[in-house]
């Protein structure tokens, strides 16, 4: 598994590389929330644990944000 625990200041260089292109507007942080949730997910095949670990938080935690952006 990849290391991440990268420096936040060059975060968005080394994992983005430019894949978001905003035109004119930024998205909301609860859209970019959103979109790197997804993005954890899918690179780990839907293996929540494995999410979670990629995303630095718990595995409940995920659960509860995958539960709160169902209402």
């Amino acid at each position: 598994m990849r290391r991440h625990d990268i420096d936040p200041r060059t975060a968005a260089r080394e994992y983005f590389n430019g894949q978001f292109s905003y035109a004119g507007n930024f998205p909301t942080l609860r859209e970019m929330e959103a979109m790197l949730i997804a993005s954890a997910i899918d690179s780990v095949k839907g293996n929540i644990s494995a999410a979670a670990k990629i995303l630095g938080i718990t595995r409940q935690a995920l659960h509860k944000q995958l539960k709160n952006r169902l209402r």
